[in-house]
């Protein structure tokens, strides 16, 4: 999956911060909502990602984690070096 194309078809550079923040939380929550109701063997299920190919639902979960952990910690460092920038 080609994230870089991704956000620019999807604008994501011209979205105010908040309500893209809000839409991304209220969708993530119903992705958690979900994975914490299924069933083991529902986790299991297998299916295919584009860009990236076949994985379980479980697989997809941990994907996401990691994806959204690389985006926080990418976040952390842009927001480290904006507060080390002297104040004008």
């Amino acid at each position: 999956m080609d994230g870089d194309r991704l956000a620019r078809e999807r604008d994501y550079h011209g979205e105010e911060l908040a309500p893209a923040l809000a839409a991304f939380e209220a969708a993530r929550g119903k992705n958690v909502s979900v994975l914490r109701r299924a069933k083991e063997s529902e986790l299991e299920r297998r299916g295919t990602l584009e860009g990236y190919g076949a994985l379980s639902l479980g697989e997809l979960a941990s994907l996401m984690e990691r994806h959204d952990r690389e985006h926080r910690e990418a976040l952390d460092g842009l927001c480290g070096r904006e507060m080390e920038r002297p104040l004008a």
